[in-house]
């Protein structure tokens, strides 16, 4: 499992705070883009909405997993399919293949044992603020935050992209702010642009980069290197959400006991379907009257 609400609120609010407090005109037609203000709520607003949307989905989710060796050649290629579906903020994948076969009866059975394990951490319950979906919102409105303060961000434009206005802007350091936690050290050590589709308040596309080296544990317990890159991209499904198409999460690293580490993951969604629920009900015939 693995929350994605991070990238979709991260990336529109760091798009309010592009944007400014009174707006500014886009270079492509002098539209104006929207304000910090009303987009803040717009988007924050939105997400639950958003949530219940892409609960209505499953696709299909095929990774492939690239081990490097130092110099950047695959020493081991791996590929997993899993059917996935989308719980709140999470989105669960449940393993079907890999190498090209599919699981033996007894491993899926393990695999479908481990799925519905996790799922009962995540029990929806919407009137709990409390539980493990306000939790995963909680530590994505920390990761705004570290955003907000480490990073500075330019060039707010407009795109169009399948017919739906986007607003696109470009993120890099902070160089006035000094960082006083381990996500804002990785945070101010990102680069990159976002899309955002203007009407529906959702990431379409999200590119990333580490300028810098990043120590976790002040090296002790790893190193992320410098080159490291995350590529994000949804596509509009039925017209109404946007879904995942392509994660790609390329990491060069060192790890605890100086272990290093080179890793290329790229996961392609494809066979979105929509669940359907048909509700079917019997009328009695009324009783006879006894007059």
């Amino acid at each position: 499992m693995r929350c994605t609400k991070t990238f979709f609120a991260a990336a529109a609010v760091i798009l309010a705070v592009s944007c400014g407090v009174h707006g500014q005109s886009s270079s492509r037609d002098s539209k104006p883009i929207p304000s910090i203000a009303s987009l803040m709520k717009e988007v924050l607003a939105n997400q639950d909405q958003v949530d219940r949307l892409r609960e209505n989905y499953s696709c299909t989710d095929t990774r492939t997993v690239r081990k490097l060796d130092k110099h950047g050649r695959v020493k081991k290629t791996e590929t997993y399919v899993y059917q996935v579906s989308f719980f709140g903020p999470l989105e669960v994948d449940r393993l079907i293949e890999k190498n090209g076969r599919p699981l033996s009866a007894r491993a899926q059975k393990k695999e479908d044992d481990r799925v519905a394990k996790e799922m009962k951490k995540y029990e929806k319950d919407p009137g709990d603020n409390t539980g493990a979906a306000a939790k995963q919102r909680h530590r994505a409105a920390i990761t705004i935050q570290d955003f907000l303060r480490a990073d500075r961000f330019t060039h707010p434009r407009r795109e169009s992209r399948a017919g739906e206005e986007l607003i696109v802007f470009d993120f890099s350091r902070n160089p006035n702010y000094k960082p006083k936690k381990r996500m804002e050290r990785v945070a101010q050590a990102l680069a990159g642009t976002i899309w955002i589709d203007e009407k529906a308040h959702e990431v379409v596309q999200l590119d990333a980069h580490l300028q810098d080296n990043v120590k976790v544990g002040g090296g002790l317990v790893a190193s992320l290197h410098k080159g490291s890159a995350l590529s994000f991209v949804q596509t509009l499904v039925d017209g109404r959400v946007w879904l995942p198409t392509y994660i790609s999460v390329r990491i060069s690293a060192r790890a605890l006991l100086f272990l290093g580490f080179n890793l290329d993951q790229t996961d392609r969604y494809s066979a979105y379907q929509k669940f359907h629920v048909n509700v079917h009900s019997t009328v009695a015939r009324p009783a006879k009257s006894h007059r």
